[in-house]
């Protein structure tokens, strides 16, 4: 490029203009003439000439605007130095004059000075003119540019032509008494006082530029562009001249010299949109945060001026976060990354603060190991049904250690309605299951308590309720409609968190340990629990443990509001979700949510970040004291939140814009949001050293080996287990057998050493050890109900895995009875045969007393009376076969039997199943001819 093209240093395009009031005459009030005065002084100094000018290279194409500025920030767009009002982005010199270059025909554009004009047109504010982007652009479709190029006077030729002014005047004054001579000596007066302005406000040597295809599209464009200038109250008029072919010749024309005003009303930029710049909303934000006086704070981001530049630190302190924090955007709009910003300032704070996320998909926060790569421990991610995992379970039907029972339990009911939107009658089949599981298994619902003495029961598994919320159905007298109704809804909903990925996170895994896993910095992914519904129980079922624990917690050892933990909800309409009020569905919604927003007291701050906020329920967005608001296109989303954050009409429009990593802040304290840029750490995430060994509190059985407390087993090998005990009946027969031996009082199964040696031969030895753990936790599970009254089950499922571990073993094993796990009816068997034996006797049975310590108290009569007495027993009365065959149906002996030997009668295929256990009785007599009595 050169002459003039070839100084003017740094270029840019003008890609977007702020949309001024109405009441600014359409955007012509731009406040460009004091920017045109500092450019006037700094391009003095630079030398470097004002570019301005538009372009388009062929019909429908987009019009550059180009201006010889900078940029004020490092953003795309950014906020341009000059003109005032607009932001855009550098561009090369050369790309400039190649376009430029594209137009061969140009019209150079003559200044005339008058000086006497003004006075003639004294105001023309109230009726301006159209800009360009109506007398140009709307008139002309084809190619065209047009180039403003002006050079700032020096101080020297201005006092020169001032002194020619002078001069000029001091001449025409000498003739006074020619009319024309006055009117020219106060046409010089004016002009030499504008001139001798310009030691403060600068003059400018100009050069006007019109470009076209041929001769007549450049002389058209001149005219188009002298028509889009509104010059009235100024000096100045113009006149197109002659055509040139070339840039260069052009540039050649002699230039004219103009104060600030018309080099104002020449460097126009659009006030209306037009292809290729946009017209934008102007922040109105505030741009100074209040102070903050909590002494632990965390970075947010950046303010963001009117202009859109860096305008200082946006710090947040603990105590907000403790109180809660709501952020929403659309798709895209950074809200997972504002979210991300906030959980490792938590990490790196001097205090670091540990965080769980929910985040039911994309999988995109384990990302965090990435940006917390230096610091000591990794970040844990919780996949539920991860085959490479440890799988890490949460019961949801057991309360955390201490919690109250029928608090969890209304906890759990509450979950349900919200989880599955449920009406009636399923509320009430739910409350009537729920108990019912509960007190089969031993719980004494009215103290909150174990109902036998000295033993823990376990907890209903979702399975169970199922299954019983099934038999209540049919039970409780609703006619056949409702009923296969409800049957139904339970069969779906309750079958499918028994099922697939939310089946193995619920049951069959390792315990979590809920402690363990608020210590430290947690990710639980949900991306693979297909449904919401199941998404939103999941999630609902972690957060009722995290509010116990929490709750247990500050019970024993008080901390007041101070911020411990950091919960993050992705997604919270799954669960926290608008609903119909008055219905089931909407007390449970609000009850999850007053409990979210009570956790504050225990040091528990809530992070939701939502997409849709008018989705969630409103006490949601209500209850946060911290609010972050990224893009968000929908008039009613940003009417809720904007509400709560006293967002005016000018900036929820602008928040429809918003670019990704710019966000709405607004915190307790503030009297209006500030705009905030938030940083992108996208860069520097990884899932790369993430930790999959979640905190384990209990194997997943009483009956896993010791190591398994150390090194528990991953998803793949509790599989592998599963079906190796599938495919291994005899496995499955033997400890069902021998479990049955156990709890009735008769001789255990003594396996065959050949088909033991087959069996420790054939499988890898930690398999084996799994699926036994496997086979025996559903045997002692099964016949729970029956066991629990007498003793705690788990001690007879460790007693089963030392007496397999034995018998695998070879050492030598007393296969007789053990009075210690009979169970049920059976429960005296030895006390019935002893005194049956001794029927005749009139004297009390020798081994009275020592029953006793075994807690029977038979009185002290002859053995036929304490024979009766003890056949007037509540569970000889009460029989249940429950205890010799389990819940199941068929039971886990009858399928393993069917399997090693298929046809005939049950109590054949047993006894041909059973022949490689050298049993010394028949237990065909005893699981299909007896079970009332021992």
């Amino acid at each position: 490029m050169t002459g003039w093209l070839g100084a003017v240093g740094a270029l840019c395009r003008v890609e977007e203009v702020y949309r001024v009031p109405d009441k600014a005459a359409g955007g012509r009030a731009h406040p460009r003439y004091p920017a045109v005065v500092a450019a006037y002084h700094q391009r003095l100094v630079s030398g470097e000439p004002l570019l301005v000018g538009w372009y388009r290279q062929r019909a429908g194409a987009r019009v550059t605007v180009a201006v010889s500025t900078t940029t004020a920030g490092d953003d795309h767009p950014s906020a341009l130095v000059f003109p005032p009002g607009t932001r855009g982005s550098p561009i090369g010199a050369d790309s400039l004059r190649d376009d430029l270059e594209s137009m061969p025909w140009w019209v150079p554009v003559a200044g005339v000075v008058d000086a006497l004009v003004p006075a003639l047109h004294p105001d023309h504010s109230a009726h301006p003119l159209p800009g360009l982007e109506q007398s140009l652009l709307a008139a002309w479709h084809g190619p065209f540019a047009w180039l403003l190029l002006a050079e700032a006077v020096s101080r020297e030729d201005m006092d020169r032509e001032a002194a020619w002014l002078a001069d000029q005047e001091s001449t025409a004054r000498d003739y006074a008494s020619n009319p024309e001579d006055l009117v020219s000596a106060e046409r010089l007066a004016r002009r030499y006082r504008e001139v001798s302005a310009g030691n403060s406000t600068g003059l400018w040597r100009v050069r006007l530029l019109a470009g076209g295809v041929d001769e007549s599209s450049a002389t058209a464009v001149a005219g188009l562009l002298v028509a889009g200038q509104d010059f009235r109250g100024t000096p100045y008029a113009l006149i197109p001249t002659k055509p040139v072919h070339g840039l260069d010749a052009a540039t050649q024309h002699e230039p004219f010299l103009a104060d600030p005003r018309l080099v104002t009303s020449l460097a126009q930029v659009p006030a209306a949109e037009i292809p290729g710049v946009r017209l934008v909303e102007r922040s109105t934000f505030d741009v100074t945060p209040e102070h903050v006086a909590d002494a632990e704070t965390v970075l947010i981001g950046q303010v963001i001026d009117h202009d859109g530049l860096p305008a200082g630190p946006v710090h947040v302190g603990f105590d907000t976060l403790n109180r809660h924090t709501f952020v929403s955007g659309a798709t895209g709009s950074g809200k997972s990354q504002t979210v991300r910003a906030i959980l490792e300032q938590l990490a790196r704070a001097p205090r670091p603060v540990p965080w769980l996320v929910i985040e039911p998909a994309k999988a995109e926060y384990a990302g965090m190991a990435g940006r917390l790569r230096d610091l000591d421990r990794p970040v844990l991610a919780i996949r539920p049904g991860d085959p490479s995992a440890v799988p890490g379970c949460l019961n949801p039907l057991e309360p955390e250690p201490g919690f109250p029972l029928q608090t969890h339990i209304d906890l759990v009911r509450a979950l349900f309605l919200a989880a599955f939107d449920a009406f009636e009658p399923f509320p009430q089949v739910l409350s009537h299951a729920l108990d019912r599981a509960y007190r089969e298994l031993g719980w004494d619902l009215a103290l909150g308590e174990p109902g036998t003495a000295g033993v823990t029961p376990r907890y209903p598994t979702l399975s169970e309720l199922r299954d019983i919320a099934l038999d209540v159905v049919e039970n409780i007298g609703y006619g056949r409609e409702i009923t296969d109704n409800v049957r139904g809804f339970i069969d779906v909903r309750l079958g499918s968190l028994t099922l697939g990925t939310p089946g193995r996170f619920f049951h069959g895994g390792h315990a979590l340990d809920v402690g363990g896993l608020l210590s430290r910095n947690t990710v639980l992914e949900l991306e693979d629990v297909g449904s919401d519904q199941d998404q939103a129980f999941l999630i609902g079922a972690v957060l009722i443990r995290i509010n116990e624990h929490l709750r247990q917690r500050h019970t024993a050892s008080p901390s007041g509001e101070h911020l411990r933990h950091v919960t993050v909800i992705e997604e919270a309409h799954r669960l926290l979700k608008k609903v119909e009020p008055g219905s089931p569905a909407a007390h449970a919604v609000e009850l999850f949510a007053t409990l979210l927003a009570e956790v504050r007291a225990y040091g528990e701050g809530i992070v939701v970040a939502e997409q849709i906020p008018s989705k969630v329920t409103p006490d949601v967005v209500k209850n946060s004291a911290l609010k972050i608001v990224h893009r968000l296109p929908a008039a009613d989303d940003r009417a809720l939140v904007g509400a709560t954050m006293n967002l005016t009409d000018e900036q929820s429009r602008y928040v429809v814009a918003l670019p990704p990593g710019q966000a709405a802040l607004f915190a307790g304290g503030m009297d209006h949001p500030i705009l905030t840029r938030i940083p992108l750490g996208n860069a520097r995430e990884s899932a790369d050293g993430v930790d999959r060994t979640p905190a384990i509190s209990a194997p997943r059985s009483p009956a896993c080996p010791t190591r398994c407390a150390a090194e528990p087993c991953a998803r793949r090998r509790i599989r592998e287990a599963e079906r190796f005990a599938e495919t291994t009946p005899r496995l499955v027969l033997w400890i069902e057998l021998t479990t049955i031996a156990l709890v009735t009082g008769v001789t255990c199964p003594r396996p065959d050493r050949a088909w033991l040696s087959r069996l420790t031969a054939g499988a890898d030895r930690h398999v084996l050890d799994c699926a036994i753990a496997g086979v025996i936790q559903d045997s002692v599970h099964t016949r729970y109900p029956a066991l629990v009254a007498h003793y705690q089950p788990e001690d007879l499922a460790r007693h089963l895995r030392s007496l397999c571990d034995s018998v695998l073993a070879g050492r030598t094993v007393d296969s007789g009875p053990d009075v210690r796990w009979q169970a049920g009816q059976y429960r005296w068997s030895d006390v019935f045969v002893a005194l049956a034996e001794s029927e005749d006797s009139p004297d009390p049975h020798p081994d009275t007393q020592r029953w006793r310590t075994r807690g029977l108290r038979l009185p002290d009569a002859p053995c036929r009376e304490q024979l009766d007495a003890l056949l007037g027993l509540p569970e000889l009365l009460l029989a249940t076969p429950i205890v010799h065959r389990g819940r199941v149906n068929p039971t886990y002996f009858e399928r393993a039997a069917t399997a090693i030997s298929p046809g005939g009668e049950p109590a054949d295929r047993l006894a041909r199943a059973a022949d490689f256990l050298n049993l010394d009785w028949n237990f065909a007599d005893l699981l299909y001819a007896r079970g009332e009595n021992p």
